[in-house]
């Protein structure tokens, strides 16, 4: 029974101690903030007051420099305290941008609102998530970097 369990496990254990390798000596790619295009990242958001919060102060704590970044939140006939939540953190920080959705449209909702937070943004590289989400300081830096590296 050992021994079965011994070569049972042994190619487990080959493969994760290849994968942390890779991990562990992976180059980390540099990132000069002004070679990075400016970037909009944008939200649909229905009914996140529990959320959304988390998400904003997220975006507004990114590495990236403020000046290169927008963040437009479409919020998507919201019947709790959304709607309050996004104008309160749009109002404290210019680059914060809010989309108020009234009616409902024939297309999907959540592909309605971010269809109308995309032809409100003006970056070059479009980010989306969720707005339960909660991202990295270095998101918007890495996930710009990425992008343009695979032009």
């Amino acid at each position: 029974m050992d021994l079965y369990f011994l070569i049972g496990t042994a190619p487990y254990f080959c493969f994760l101690v290849i994968i942390f390798s890779g991990l562990l000596f992976r180059k980390l790619p540099n990132i000069n903030q002004n070679d990075i295009s400016f970037v909009s990242v944008v939200i649909a958001a229905r009914n996140e007051e529990n959320n959304i919060s988390y998400l904003l102060k997220d975006l507004i704590n990114q590495s990236a420099d403020k000046n290169n970044y927008e963040v437009i939140v479409a919020n998507d006939r919201s019947t709790d305290k959304t709607k309050k939540i996004i104008d309160q953190f749009s109002s404290e920080n210019s680059f914060i941008k809010s989309i108020h959705i009234e009616k409902k449209h024939k297309m999907t909702p959540k592909k309605y609102a971010l269809t109308k937070a995309i032809e409100k943004s003006k970056g070059e590289i479009i980010l989306t998530t969720d707005a339960d989400c909660r991202v990295p300081r270095d998101w918007i830096n890495n996930m710009a970097q990425l992008a343009q590296n695979n032009e």
